[in-house]
């Protein structure tokens, strides 16, 4: 495997970036240490649903300009939380490297969880949390990590409920992204065409200058 070089910008993100001259490629992945098992107790899914907000608009773009911006370039932006993580991947050819950058520091550090996206959020988990009752893997899954953690531990509070949804607040969007996503909680794992000293003065022009609080 080629050698990892470790690196930690000024604001305190830790960088691990693997040359990759293969293919013309550059794949971003920002991990935050923010799964579900750091939702707060009355609040199961959050930390996904936080997650989801990401993209739904920032202090300088729309939800549709954020999703213009990547297609644009042939890009993709994801976003997937697990147990204990919420991950932001990002690929795009080596040429559009500055414009991966720019847009994963703008969602990273600046999102502004608009009300009325809120709303189309609530409305879709809402849905989707109907279908489940109704799918068997779910329905297996819940009884199984509720079983083996039990409903108190932070792993056995499976999936959001409609209770949650109902009550779930902007400012609860806000304080959980406050209180993750900060630069000692994640790291970004660079992988692709890109010479070292070049990507670094490009992830201190971008990431580097993000206020993660």
């Amino acid at each position: 495997l080629p050698p990892v070089r470790a690196t930690t910008l000024g604001n305190g993100l830790a960088v691990q970036l693997v040359e990759y001259h293969t293919l013309p490629v550059l794949h971003l992945r920002l991990v935050v240490r923010a799964g579900s098992s750091t939702d707060p107790a009355n609040l199961p899914g959050l930390a996904s649903l936080t997650g989801d907000m990401l993209r739904e608009g920032t202090t300088t773009r729309s939800s549709a300009q954020i999703a213009e911006t990547i297609e644009f370039v042939g890009g993709s932006l994801d976003v997937s939380t697990s147990a204990d993580v919420t991950v932001l991947s990002v690929s795009v050819l080596r040429d559009h490297a500055e414009t991966a950058l720019t847009l994963l520091a703008d969602v990273l550090a600046r999102p502004t969880f608009p009300q009325v996206e809120i709303n189309k959020l609530k409305r879709r988990e809402t849905d989707r949390l109907q279908q489940s009752r109704n799918d068997p893997g779910w329905l297996t899954q819940r009884a199984f990590y509720e079983g083996l953690y039990g409903t108190t531990h932070p792993y056995g509070r499976f999936d959001t409920t409609p209770a949650v949804l109902a009550r779930v607040t902007r400012a609860d969007f806000m304080a959980f992204h406050r209180a993750r996503y900060v630069a000692g909680n994640m790291f970004l794992t660079a992988v692709g065409d890109v010479q070292p000293a070049a990507f670094d003065a490009l992830l201190n022009r971008t990431l580097g200058t993000c206020l993660l609080y």
